[in-house]
């Protein structure tokens, strides 16, 4: 340590400068401000809150209507409808019932990713990036799938799927770069360890600079 009035240089725990005899005033470094600062940032983060929200509501909605369109795939009509085509033509028949099983797979992830979500877990992030990609890549299938078939009665479906895709994709930049993200979906115990060292840290700092702030005023 320096001192501020000679510049000479004294120890840590020194109250006067041994050699103009300044009294020497214990600060709170701004290094450790910004340190208490930014744990306790860490700590607000690792709850569910934010873009989370509306991301997590936007997940529930989607188990639901998820389960309206898997919910089609075992009416009448639709069973109907696929015996005819079978007959008729087999080629877009096999197309559909490729639609088909990856719409299952996105219902099944989907559950799954809800689980990972309001549980937390460690995998959520990773999941999460997965199945908007997957849903992504099964939106542009189907577009190609409108398209070259010529389905004219279901191109006013394009539009909205065009528009989810863009969702989807700010979704995965937002679980790339998001503070929170990588603050919420951590290990419970490793989240709790943290808050915890965190405390008894910052406790333990507080004491002692109050410690060392009342030795220098009782100077």
């Amino acid at each position: 340590m320096i001192c501020e009035k000679c510049n000479n240089i004294i120890d840590e725990d020194s109250k006067f400068c041994s050699k103009c005899g300044e009294r020497i005033l214990v600060k709170v470094e701004e290094s450790d401000i910004n340190f208490i600062k930014k744990n306790e940032d860490n700590i607000k983060y690792q709850k569910i809150g934010g873009f989370l929200i509306f991301i997590g509501i936007l997940l529930i909605l989607g188990i639901f209507v998820s389960l309206g369109t898997i919910g089609e795939y075992f009416s009448v009509e639709y069973k109907e409808g696929m015996k005819n085509l079978f007959s008729q033509n087999y080629f877009l028949y096999k197309q559909i019932k490729f639609l088909y099983y990856l719409s299952i797979i996105s219902f099944i992830w989907l559950i799954l990713l809800n689980i990972f979500f309001f549980t937390k877990n460690t995998f959520t992030k990773n999941m999460a990036i997965g199945y908007f990609s997957y849903v992504i890549c099964v939106n542009l299938y189907t577009v190609y799938f409108y398209l070259n078939n010529n389905l004219l009665n279901l191109a006013n479906e394009i539009p909205k799927i065009v528009i989810q895709i863009i969702f989807l994709s700010i979704f995965i930049v937002y679980f790339l770069i998001s503070k929170r993200v990588k603050a919420t979906f951590i290990e419970k115990d490793i989240n709790q360890n943290l808050e915890s060292n965190f405390q008894n840290a910052k406790e333990e700092y507080l004491k002692e600079y109050n410690e060392r702030k009342n030795n220098n005023d009782n100077l």
